[in-house]
């Protein structure tokens, strides 16, 4: 690539002064960059690598050796990104990204770990806010992408400001949320007594970080995210999953579209009832995206495998692996059931909203090619149930 890009360059030594070189070595003055991009490792090996992998004419590349070399760029540049290192000597990522996150919070932050960082990252996630995790080393397009996405991100917060001040209605919601969110906790807590509490209310912070991410993002997205959620639970209750497994169902469909967060208002616009959005290619890899932006967290892990894994059909048909049977896990098959019955009660997806009636008839015509039909006669029983 012959493209040059502007890097500043914070020095060791001097840290009030700020030395600018191309991409190829050569001094030239200064030039105003679209956005700005800060890294943060002790090992120069590792910036010249970021540099390398972010190359761009839309960017300038700022690096600090450390936390605190990078608190006196924050301080001196308008930073619209930060990527930070995991461990370095003195202040760490977290509480570098903690204290950035406090004071210029609208920097969007990501952070890179190593597979043994998940109690780290993990505090990164309830302090430090961080749009993203990358495990060291890192994929270089998925790295691009995730800095695409976080400053596509920050320009629509910035653009969309007026979304951050939710009214009574969405605050009531994210309260019935949030006491559905502890019971599950709790009842998992007491059927697993030797488990570890501290860890659960970490867990428990964290979808709610995520949750308020995609309510940020889309009150769509988040609304049909609260309904599959509550209706996947009671099916996984209904069929006597464990409550270790029906918290994991639960926490699924609240996440399951977390990876269409970076798609365009139109793209959302059609998921919300505006056209169909089942053949388009970048759709048709969110459950795959979704899953990837949990893996980072253990604990997430069995919630990322049904998201990737909730597209799949009965008779292999689905994506993203034409997985069929009982080759799918059973909490996607549930998750499959809860997002078809809101996708067609609500009109969503470019589907026509059906009633009871009709709905009931569409699902059924579906057993044993999308559905499992075990699931589908609990769906039935419940709502036969639930009408008289």
């Amino acid at each position: 690539m012959n493209e040059s890009i502007t890097e500043k360059v914070f020095p060791t030594m001097m840290p009030s002064t700020v030395d600018v070189t191309t991409a190829h070595g050569g001094a030239e003055p200064a030039r105003a960059a679209s956005k700005t991009l800060l890294c943060v490792d002790d090992e120069l090996s590792v910036l010249s690598a970021l540099k390398r992998t972010l190359r761009s004419r839309d960017l300038t590349v700022v690096t600090a050796t450390s936390g605190a070399q990078a608190l006196e760029v924050m301080a001196e540049l308008p930073v619209d990104l930060v990527i930070s290192d995991m461990r370095m000597p003195g202040m760490d990522g977290a509480q570098l990204l903690e204290h950035i996150c406090r004071d210029w919070p609208d920097t969007v932050r990501i952070l890179l770990t190593g597979y043994s960082d998940a109690t780290a990252t993990i505090r990164a996630v309830n302090h430090g806010r961080i749009f993203r995790y990358l495990q060291k080393p890192w994929d270089e397009r998925e790295l691009a992408e995730s800095v695409r996405e976080g400053l596509a991100l920050r320009a629509r917060l910035k653009d969309e400001a007026r979304l951050l001040g939710m009214g009574a209605a969405q605050a009531a919601q994210l309260r019935q949320l949030n006491d559905e969110l502890q019971q599950l906790q709790e009842q998992h807590a007491a059927d697993r007594r030797q488990s570890d509490a501290a860890r659960q209310r970490r867990y428990l912070q964290s979808v709610k970080v995520l949750t308020n991410l995609l309510e940020v993002r889309c009150a769509g997205l988040f609304e049909h995210g609260r309904r599959v959620a509550a209706l996947a639970r009671d099916l996984a209750r209904a069929m006597e999953l464990p409550s270790e497994a029906v918290l994991d169902v639960f926490v699924a469909g609240l996440l399951h579209d977390i990876g269409l967060i970076g798609l365009s208002d139109a793209a959302l616009s059609r998921l919300d009832g505006n056209g169909t959005s089942e053949d388009d290619a970048v759709y048709r890899e969110h459950s795959r995206l979704s899953a990837r932006a949990l893996a980072a967290m253990e604990d997430m892990l069995p919630v990322a495998a049904l998201i990737e894994a909730h597209h799949e059909r009965f008779d292999g048909s689905g994506f993203p692996c034409g997985t069929a049977g009982a080759d799918i896990p059973l909490g996607a098959r549930i998750l499959a059931l809860a997002d078809a019955v809101d996708d067609l009660a609500h009109g969503r997806s470019g589907l026509a909203r059906l009633g009871a009636g009709p709905l009931t008839e569409r699902l059924t015509a579906a057993r044993g090619a999308h559905f499992d039909p075990a699931v589908l006669d609990t769906w039935i029983r419940l709502s036969r149930s639930k009408a008289s």
